[in-house]
């Protein structure tokens, strides 16, 4: 049985050394757009999850990963690791 594996990309606006990083303009297109684009040349994943906070802020990532094709979960904006685990769980919780 081949194992399933899903890619989580963490990312949030509320960056403190450099706010709204993930959408800034990177050759005409987000950051996190670029990101998305280049994951997907990876031949060993079967699916990618964007994991952000569940902010007002952190919609317009939502909308990114929504435009790029990847699936969304959003979680608490405090524990990165909780959001991180609970993505983990709702996208590839047979392995678990």
């Amino acid at each position: 049985m081949k194992r399933r594996v899903v890619l989580i990309i963490q990312c949030r606006i509320g960056s403190t050394r450099l706010p709204g990083k993930s959408i800034m303009d990177l050759a005409g297109e987000p950051m996190l757009g670029r990101i998305i684009e280049r994951i997907r040349r990876c031949r060993n994943i079967d699916e990618v999850v964007l994991a952000i906070p569940d902010t007002k802020e952190d919609l317009i990532l939502k909308d990114i990963g929504i435009r790029y094709g990847v699936n969304v979960f959003r979680g608490n904006e405090n524990d990165l690791v909780d959001r991180y685990y609970q993505a983990a769980i709702n996208y590839n919780n047979s392995y678990l």
